[in-house]
């Protein structure tokens, strides 16, 4: 198995393109193991942003606090406490109770932040409503994302509406 600094850096290089360089940083006894655990590293951050992140799949309230570290710096409120952060996402789920989020095709961007995280930069569309009102449009994401036993967690978010329709 990779180590997480390993996979995050594999993952990175692919997603952004530069394999050549990251491979020849990488060490020579994961090179050999670095097609697979990086496509399955790639699968699984699109399965992570579109299903559990942007809630395409179904999401239970333990999956959802599960996916961020117990602190969070989260907009533009600094370093909170997971249960914040799900007490304001909470919040915005009884206010907008019909809800569609779709990552928008080519807008993934990911960079590598030291050891162990990279930052997940992604644009995305939304529709929310509730009975008395609607809202469209793009918005965009990005996350600071580390591997803590074998999972995706979220230590960072921060995001903004572009457009609206």
């Amino acid at each position: 198995m990779l180590s997480k600094r390993t996979g995050l850096s594999i993952l990175a290089a692919v997603l952004v393109g530069g394999s050549a360089a990251a491979m020849a940083e990488t060490r020579a006894t994961d090179r050999a193991a670095v097609a697979a655990p990086a496509a399955s590293l790639r699968d699984r951050l699109f399965v992570f942003i579109r299903s559990d992140y942007l809630g395409q799949g179904v999401v239970s309230p333990t999956a959802r606090r599960d996916m961020y570290a117990s602190r969070v710096d989260y907009f533009d409120r600094g370093e909170i406490a997971r249960d914040r952060v799900m007490a304001e996402k909470q919040a915005y789920y009884d206010r907008w109770t019909r809800r569609s989020f779709d990552m928008l095709d080519g807008s993934l961007k990911v960079q590598p932040l030291g050891d162990d995280e990279v930052e997940i930069f992604f644009r995305y569309s939304f529709d929310v409503a509730n009975v008395k009102d609607q809202r469209r449009g793009i918005a965009t994401a990005t996350l600071r994302v580390a591997m803590e036993e074998d999972r995706f967690v979220i230590r960072g978010e921060k995001g903004a509406v572009e457009k609206r329709f």
